[in-house]
């Protein structure tokens, strides 16, 4: 699942169940089924409830064309988030189990709902609130009533802090999502760079441990187990180090174009390289008669006649 945070929503249709609205007379019946069903006593599950099933029903007509896999899950996590909120730890799972009865129900995502280990969701949180930040950074950067550099602090700081882990096996999975969210970052940078300074947007290196075993096996969800269609090769180191090689050239050659074009540099070198235009045929030039030299000087030691003058010369 990791693989997919990136494609979840940050726009107003991200999930914030604080934020969202809800109708008393929609979806009465269904929450109300769900709850006593599981023996829920509860008073604010009855509430958030009624906000999870208008999310889902409504995301699931503005997504009904997207990728249904994808949507499940990114909606299992939104149940998730929901279930925290009710701070209530002791009931935690059998909140879960009310949210799958409710996909029933609604007939979203029937029975695709499961209760997400501690740390795993918590990870997905922190990678959606990442690109959540990032993605506010790139429409400032994208609107033309902005000119000066956005603040990039908060995208730093947490990438920061979740690469701490890094140098640990066990969040192999984690890492790779963390390199991935970089060459996103790195294939932005020419758009980025027309406002910001290269050293204001740049970020730290994931240490991706090369282990062999699959993380997060014994969880009761295993977001990791991505299907072969949500693979990418951005996963695989070697692939990132071309890409990061790649976006880094890009980046060289579009800011050299815009120093040559558009600023005294230009005016500085222009003369230089029409000095380097009229020097370089004559040092091709004399590159050739150098060879043309070597080669005779060769032809001159391997005649006849200079292997008899040694020869005489060693008598």
């Amino acid at each position: 699942m990791y693989d997919i945070v990136s494609s979840f929503p940050t726009d107003e249709k991200k999930f914030d169940i604080d934020k969202l609205e809800y109708k008393e007379n929609e979806y009465f019946v269904e929450c109300k089924k769900v709850e006593a069903k599981n023996s829920i006593a509860s008073n604010s599950f009855y509430v958030t409830c009624l906000k999870t099933a208008q999310y889902m029903k409504e995301l699931s007509t503005v997504y009904a064309k997207d990728d249904e896999n994808k949507r499940c899950k990114y909606l299992n996590y939104c149940a998730n988030d929901a279930v925290r909120n009710e701070k209530n730890s002791h009931n935690e799972t059998k909140f879960m189990s009310a949210y799958k009865d409710l996909t029933y129900e609604l007939k979203i995502c029937e029975g695709k709902f499961d209760y997400m280990d501690d740390i795993i969701f918590k990870r997905v949180k922190n990678l959606h609130d990442i690109y959540y930040e990032y993605k506010k950074f790139m429409n400032i950067i994208q609107s033309p009533a902005h000119q000066n550099c956005p603040d990039f602090k908060n995208c730093v700081n947490m990438y920061s802090t979740y690469i701490g882990t890094c140098n640990d096996q066990n969040h192999r999975d984690f890492c790779g999502a963390l390199q991935k969210f970089k060459t996103y970052h790195l294939q932005n940078m020419i758009r980025i760079l027309i406002k910001c300074d290269d050293n204001d947007v740049a970020l730290p290196s994931p240490e991706i441990p090369h282990a062999h075993n699959h993380e997060d096996r014994d969880g009761h969800f295993d977001l990791n187990e991505a299907d072969p269609s949500e693979m990418s090769p951005d996963s695989y180191p070697p692939y990132n180090t071309a890409i990061f090689t790649v976006s880094i050239i890009l980046v060289i050659t579009f800011t050299f174009f815009i120093l040559y074009k558009f600023t005294l540099f230009g005016l500085w070198l222009e003369p230089r390289i029409r000095k380097i235009k009229k020097i370089l045929p004559n040092l091709i030039e004399n590159k050739n008669i150098l060879k043309d030299f070597k080669r005779k000087h060769i032809n001159l030691q391997n005649s006849p006649y200079n292997v008899q003058y040694h020869v005489a010369e060693n008598s």
